[in-house]
């Protein structure tokens, strides 16, 4: 995925982007960076009045909106994920604890972790979410223990 991130000031949305960055390169003319990505992508927008957050993919059978076109991201998309608002920041606080905890690789975890995971968001009853720490530790566990099965077969398979 290719998604260019404009300077802040010089566009009408300022950009963000939480993902896996395989590679980097800021564009003096362009005025904005252009990061070179894997995997899923969170990217986050804030307008003069709103602000808006997507859950991407390249290619996924189970997103809620296939071959979107989002400002910045130079392929289309397909949408796992939408939030605004009070979501916005739930997402945005559920995917720095998840960052903080297991690093960058959260982003290569299969698109059925981030629809399960964002459904939590929705189950937001006024005062909480049901994405507490705890219940995205109870979800990401099985990902990130089968990805280390897998790496301990291929290292013994190298051996």
């Amino acid at each position: 995925m290719t998604i260019f991130i404009p300077k802040k000031g010089t566009s009408l949305y300022n950009m963000y982007a939480s993902t896996q960055v395989d590679d980097k390169y800021y564009i003096e003319e362009a005025e904005g960076s252009m990061l070179f990505t894997q995997g899923v992508a969170v990217i986050f927008y804030k307008y003069p009045d709103y602000r808006r957050a997507y859950v991407v993919s390249l290619h996924s059978e189970k997103s809620v909106v296939n071959g979107t076109k989002l400002p910045g991201i130079k392929e289309s998309v397909d949408i796992l994920y939408r939030a605004t608002g009070r979501k916005f920041d739930l997402l945005k606080r559920m995917v720095h604890n998840m960052e903080k905890r297991y690093g960058k690789k959260i982003y290569m975890i299969k698109d059925t972790f981030w629809l399960r995971s964002t459904s939590l968001i929705e189950k937001f009853n006024g005062k909480e979410s049901a994405a507490t720490a705890e219940n995205i530790e109870k979800m990401i566990r099985p990902y990130i223990e089968q990805k280390l099965y897998i790496n301990k077969i291929k290292e013994a398979e190298a051996e």
